[in-house]
């Protein structure tokens, strides 16, 4: 069967196959892919009006090369395959490679690159078509029923406990929803301090395509107002880690102000019973922070192919720049 693009009109056929899909995120939907102001590409196979598989993606110019690039505040892009309907078709390794030949055979840009989800790890069939990969990872909490505190390491609780008890005497506010301006100049300021550019014109358009499918918290207190905040997408199946930030206080507990505040995250996703994504990082002082707050770690793919050897030198060293930070 070959691969068809939908048209506009039909996009929520495909936004509804994601939402289903065990391996469909928000990141795959249309609308999250729209906002990123490029020109948006949804192709699928079909049978009987039934979405075998498919990848949607955006398509822009980059360093002179046009092609399906690097996305801000997206974790996860790709192709998903599989009929929803059918856990047979979706155990078929060699229906599947197939489809994925299709798809790249499909794809006659100067850059293609996909972050495949934890559960995709067969990379074979792209690397047959002159991809190469990269191990990359994040960290997860699948066990969400069973969180709490205890999951958390001793001295890692500790901070999150002198939060809890400044909470309970009424030092400090959680606020859920409020303050989205806010918390949006935090990550700025975080941007700043850290030396990355936040883009949050980028994310306030994200944000808007899934108004309903995110939550923000944000601790406040009478002497420091606002001072730390965090966005938090989510799908069918996960709660995403998606930014946080926070001002410099030097004080013994303020200054530990980003445990308590994906602790109360995690415990959002408990109440939603959906898992939660870290949206990982392979930084040392990062991903140590996601185990001793109780992640555990999971492998997944970039699968990337250049025409433009300047392009992927760049990208290599942008990576690698990130990781060493």
């Amino acid at each position: 069967m070959a691969l068809h693009q939908l048209d506009e009109n039909d996009y929520h056929f495909w936004d509804e196959y994601v939402r289903n899909h065990p391996e469909g995120t928000i990141f795959h939907t249309s609308k999250w892919l729209q906002s990123h102001r490029g020109d948006l590409v949804v192709l699928v196979e079909k049978k009987a009006n039934r979405i075998l598989g498919g990848v949607a993606f955006i398509v822009k110019n980059r360093f002179g090369v046009k092609g399906i690039h690097n996305l801000p505040y997206t974790p996860f892009r790709g192709p998903l395959f599989g009929d929803i309907n059918s856990k047979k078709h979706f155990k078929s390794h060699s229906k599947k490679a197939d489809f994925i030949e299709q798809v790249t055979n499909k794809l006659k840009y100067g850059h293609v690159e996909f972050l495949l989800s934890t559960n995709d790890f067969n990379t074979l069939p792209y690397k047959w078509s002159g991809f190469t990969d990269q191990r990359l990872v994040t960290y997860q909490i699948n066990d969400i029923a069973n969180y709490s505190i205890n999951n958390v390491t001793s001295n890692k609780r500790r901070e999150i406990e002198g939060f809890l008890n400044l909470m309970e005497n009424g030092e400090i506010e959680l606020l859920i929803n409020q303050e989205l301006e806010m918390i949006l100049e935090l990550q700025k300021e975080t941007g700043a301090r850290s030396g990355f550019n936040p883009m949050t014109h980028i994310l306030k358009d994200l944000l808007s395509s899934i108004s309903g499918n995110y939550f923000s918290l944000g601790l406040k207190s009478k002497k420091y107002g606002l001072f730390s905040g965090g966005i938090f997408p989510f799908d069918n199946h996960t709660v995403y880690n998606l930014i946080n930030g926070s001002k410099r206080i030097d004080h013994p507990v303020y200054k530990n102000a980003n445990a308590c505040l994906v602790y109360h995250a995690i415990l959002m996703a408990k109440e939603k019973n959906k898992k939660f994504d870290f949206e990982g990082s392979s930084i040392k002082g990062v991903e140590q922070f996601y185990r001793m707050m109780g992640g555990v770690q999971h492998t997944r793919f970039r699968v990337l192919k250049s025409k433009n050897p300047f392009y992927f030198g760049l990208r290599a060293f942008q990576q690698w720049s990130q990781e060493i930070k």
